[in-house]
């Protein structure tokens, strides 16, 4: 393990760079999907059949090729919905005139002994740069992953300055069975993407009050009740033309 940490601290001195870049992770799975469309708030993207169409379209419209999404895969989804006809790659090399990004992959293991899993670790660690912002599509990850995911994003906060933008989750279940959507009407086929960040944010409140209570420190309390009162602050120096200090 602490192998592991001493690499995970070199990742970060051999990433170092200037530009701040975006970076969408997110997993392929192995199901038999179908075209839906995706709705994020009141933004919902044209149909597709993989949920990393849905998210470029509703995410990365203003990225640029400093930023990347990145597909973690294991070997089974990559020979069941990477390559082919229908596969996931062939249809993001279809939008690379749409969107200005990079296209990346990963490769995982299954995740089924202890070792596999810090293999994991490493491997989504490394793919993670200095001071990145990045989203995480949790939706097709399986077994111990939201949770070894959720780690890792907290490990690349401490060592490497990340900030987590999102974490969401396309609930295809509110829609019924596969079998049942594929009856559907494709109109009526509309996926709700759920955010978890503010649960996160919830697990960073957590820290900081430990902190407080046994050092009496509240400068973390501080910091993240200064992010939270950021953009109601910006709002109100716009819409009244005064300028605050945060």
């Amino acid at each position: 393990m602490l192998n592991l940490t001493l690499k995970g601290l070199e990742l970060v001195r051999l990433s170092r760079r200037h530009n701040i870049a975006n970076k969408l992770l997110t997993f392929l799975g192995t199901g038999n999907y179908v075209e839906v469309y995706h709705k994020y708030n009141e933004v919902q993207s044209g149909p597709h059949v993989y949920i990393q169409e849905s998210l470029m379209e509703i995410f990365c419209k203003e990225w640029n090729n400093e930023d990347s999404v990145v597909i973690i895969q294991t070997s089974a989804s990559k020979e069941k919905n990477w390559h082919g006809e229908n596969g996931l790659e062939k249809r993001l090399n279809n939008l690379k005139n749409t969107f200005n990004i990079q296209i990346d992959t990963l490769d995982i293991p299954e995740g089924k002994s202890e070792n596999e899993l810090w293999e994991m670790f490493e491997a989504v660690l490394s793919k993670i740069d200095e001071k990145d912002n990045i989203i995480l599509d949790v939706t097709h990850s399986f077994r111990s992953l939201p949770i070894l995911s959720l780690i890792i994003l907290n490990y690349a906060k401490a060592v490497k300055q990340v900030k987590i933008e999102k974490i969401i989750y396309a609930v295809f279940e509110t829609l019924g069975s596969q079998n049942e959507v594929k009856d559907m009407l494709l109109e009526k086929r509309v996926v709700p993407i759920f955010d978890l960040t503010p649960f996160v944010t919830l697990f960073d409140w957590t820290i900081a009050v430990n902190r407080f209570l046994e050092t009496g420190n509240a400068s973390k309390i501080n910091e993240l009740s200064s992010e939270k009162l950021k953009p109601i602050l910006r709002e109100s120096e716009g819409r009244e033309g005064t300028r605050m200090q945060v």
